[in-house]
């Protein structure tokens, strides 16, 4: 900071938020929140001279529409690249071309789209709201390890990229808003999870706890069921066009699990609490316990 007026005054801050050096005003952002930064002129025998202005610290990023690429500070209010725990708001078209910090929230507006780059990653610890369209190029990945509601959104997979869901899905629908079902994996890698009721293309559930289907599961591709993790279908219906391979638990209460490619259960357990139904259409590898 700089003063026009009398030279070799100090600076000063009424409290942490902003602290400042007294002679030199360089001054440096310690927590969220405004700090009164004075300037002070000794006059005496008279009464000091003073000049006050207010400095906000914050840890949320906008971005600004002059550029498309997120490494790009010409793209953030501010010119700073989004920082670990920082709440990101996204109102334009952007590109994640380069793999992000641990970020805190992030919110995509509507008819807004925001792109992941093939081999690069978007990590989100707080919640994502998704308004606009989520488009995962290649082999890009979302990470999700907050809420995610992607209600009123739409999510494009170009190929083999990945949408992972660490924690609870908001949703008053339920839904993963309209789910590409042609491409790409949806990953539910967290805590004990609700499976969404939705058309998939492949299906991916890991961690050692139990995921619960919310209703009918369609899965175009493969469903991955990894070891430690179970899936349980309870009394609603999951039918896999692709390979099933089930190295953790599944388990079957009065519903149907229709596998119309491949199962493989090798290394896996098959649990029925009520009078359920595997239905196998294909090969099988193994029937595992």
């Amino acid at each position: 900071i700089t003063s026009s007026g009398n030279p070799g005054g100090a600076w000063s801050s009424n409290n942490g938020f902003v602290t400042i050096d007294a002679g030199t005003g360089v001054a440096t952002g310690e927590a969220n929140g405004s700090s009164t930064i004075t300037y002070t002129v000794s006059a005496s025998p008279c009464t000091d001279a003073t000049a006050t202005i207010v400095l906000t610290v914050s840890n949320n990023y906008v971005t600004t529409g002059n550029n498309s690429n997120w490494s790009n500070t010409a793209c953030w209010g501010g010119g700073v690249v989004p920082a670990s725990s920082g709440d990101v708001i996204i109102s334009h078209d952007i590109t994640v071309d380069a793999s992000t910090n641990s970020l805190g929230t992030v919110t995509l507006d509507p008819s807004k789209t925001l792109t992941v780059a093939t081999g690069q990653t978007i990590l989100v610890s707080g919640a994502s709201d998704i308004n606009g369209t989520l488009s995962i190029e290649g082999t890009g990945t979302f990470d999700a390890n907050g809420n995610f509601d992607a209600t009123s959104g739409t999510i494009d997979f170009t190929g083999a990229g990945t949408l992972k869901i660490g924690a609870t899905v908001s949703s008053t629908t339920t839904s993963l808003g309209t789910l590409d079902a042609a491409a790409g994996t949806v990953w539910y890698d967290g805590g004990p999870l609700t499976i969404v009721t939705d058309d998939y293309y492949s299906l991916r559930i890991s961690q050692p706890n139990t995921k619960t289907a919310a209703g009918t599961i369609n899965i175009n591709g493969d469903l991955t069921l990894n070891s430690g993790a179970t899936y349980s279908i309870g009394a609603t219906t999951t039918t896999v066009t692709g390979t099933s391979v089930i190295e953790g638990t599944l388990e079957l209460s009065t519903g149907i699990f229709d596998a119309d490619g491949t199962y493989d259960a090798t290394g896996g357990n098959t649990t029925f609490t009520d009078a359920g139904t595997l239905k196998l259409g294909s090969t099988v590898t193994d029937i595992g316990t």
